[in-house]
């Protein structure tokens, strides 16, 4: 079975993804994750309702000082850890917060992989949670202004004046976020006022409008999914094909991305790498990648009769 320079590029960057994160998982490090750095305590009340506030400098700090030393598979490893309690009584939002909100800035300054794609903590909800529930969504919505401050900055603009520094300003206002998630809007409504592309709505966990999260719902049906997994296997089996049985999910990655791109090459890049995948650190890497995208589409359309778009 031959391959193009472009398919071989593919592999080793899938293979090399693999064979870091097996090294580092068997590193030990003498970074604890788990310490808690002392800080002033944040407690919940009922006027969590009515008042909020992104935790302060302060308090972050020491979270933050501590996940800087982690590498970026420990970082993931410690959000899916936090992810796994959903906010309920017994292990509230709130215990974990410093953590959880610290992590998110750090990836968010690394732009390793965007909050859409991130461990998702769902929502208890229930009466004994509320309180947490709505302190977990707000911190997500100053969590997605961040990312789209640290990598978008200039390329959205609010269309309230009172906000535009949101997108402008060289360092980050948490406290103007704040203010911006306290706002009274559906997500919608928030996601439109910060002029946002489609693209960049992909990849924020709250501010999308309804047409984005149809758009999610039928990228990541569990029934297209099988299908196009199902006919990657047939075509693996027959005798005259070039495919591999071992590349599926790599191909299901790639269908992914070119669907979160609507066909755009260009973008189906930046959604492999906003998903976590990665990309070689080469010259050429980004244009022998678009390449494969390219040989993708043209091969998912027409030769398995799968729309990618």
């Amino acid at each position: 079975m031959r391959r193009t320079e472009a398919d071989k590029v593919a592999i080793i960057a899938m293979a090399r993804k693999h064979r870091e994160e097996k090294e580092r998982a068997e590193i030990i490090t003498s970074v604890d994750l788990d310490f808690e750095p002392e800080s002033e305590s944040e407690t919940l009340s009922e006027g969590i309702y009515a008042e909020y506030q992104f935790p302060s400098p302060s308090n972050i700090e020491p979270y933050l000082k501590k996940f800087r030393l982690a590498s970026k598979e420990q970082l993931l490893r410690s959000l899916k850890k936090k992810e796994k309690d959903k906010t309920t009584g017994d292990t509230p939002y709130s215990s974990s917060r410093l953590d959880y909100c610290a992590i998110n800035i750090l990836l968010n300054e690394l732009g390793i992989i965007a909050p859409a794609f991130r461990p998702f903590r769902t929502l208890a909800g229930n009466k004994l949670s509320k309180a947490n529930d709505v302190l977990l969504s707000r911190d997500r919505m100053v969590l997605d202004l961040h990312y789209l401050h640290c990598q978008y900055h200039d390329d959205f603009l609010p269309t309230d004046m009172e906000f535009k520094a949101l997108a402008t300003d060289d360092e980050f206002d948490f406290k103007l976020a704040s203010q911006f998630a306290l706002k009274k809007w559906t997500a919608e409504v928030k996601a439109n006022s910060l002029g946002l592309s489609n693209k960049q709505m992909h990849e924020l966990a709250v501010y999308k409008t309804k047409d984005i999260y149809d758009r999610e719902s039928m990228i990541k049906d569990k029934q297209l999914i099988s299908t196009v997994r199902r006919r990657l296997k047939q075509q693996a089996d027959l005798m005259a094909s070039r495919f591999d049985k071992r590349d599926v999910e790599q191909r299901i990655e790639e269908f992914i991305c070119l669907r979160y791109a609507r066909g755009s090459l260009s973008h189906a890049v930046d959604f492999w790498e906003r998903r976590g995948n990665l990309l070689l650190d080469k010259p050429n890497a980004r244009r022998n990648l678009t390449a494969v995208m390219g040989k993708r589409k043209r091969w998912f359309e027409k030769g398995l009769n799968i729309k990618c778009d």
